[in-house]
């Protein structure tokens, strides 16, 4: 069944840049630092993580991410790795499919042209290594319904985003 929207906007299935396999339980999404990945169906955040919390056991310990689980199928997850630090969500949120919950960014361990990206060379153009690694179910890209629109309130993204920064300033 298709009714999975697109991770972001403006994917393709050319920005894959690298596929899901046995030992790459993920798919690659290269393409512009900033983009707003949005939740994929209805989700929960179940978590979020931080350099707070990179200890806690996540199966990729790379960067900023965050953890989605499906509501309609709890067995579903989907996470988004090397985001930017600031998040429009928080852990326990319901968001709905279309709904922004991070933005693409190159946190972590990241590759450029087969070689580490150093932190030097990660906050000034062309943000080299930045991608969203994105785990899931194999048949997730099969399951989006290309009709469906990805489209959300800037202003209210912003806000969150806003409200999120200062709360990760205060700690």
């Amino acid at each position: 069944m298709k009714n999975l929207c697109r991770p972001y906007k403006e994917f393709q299935l050319s920005q894959i840049t690298q596929g899901w396999s046995d030992q790459h339980k993920a798919f690659d999404l290269g393409y512009k630092y900033g983009t707003w990945l949005v939740a994929m169906e209805n989700c929960v955040v179940e978590n979020i993580m931080t350099a707070e919390n990179w200890d806690a056991g996540w199966e990729y310990e790379r960067g900023y991410g965050i953890l989605l689980r499906s509501i309609a199928n709890p067995e579903v997850k989907y996470s988004y790795w090397h985001c930017l630090p600031f998040f429009p969500v928080v852990k326990g949120m319901t968001v709905l499919r279309g709904e922004p919950v991070a933005q693409m960014g190159n946190s972590g361990f990241v590759l450029s042209n087969g070689k580490p990206v150093l932190m030097a060379d990660r906050l000034k153009p062309p943000y080299l290594g930045t991608h969203c690694h994105l785990s899931c179910p194999k048949d997730t890209i099969d399951r989006i319904d290309w009709n469906l629109e990805v489209k959300f309130d800037l202003l209210m993204v912003i806000y969150l985003t806003f409200q999120n920064m200062i709360n990760f300033f205060k700690k």
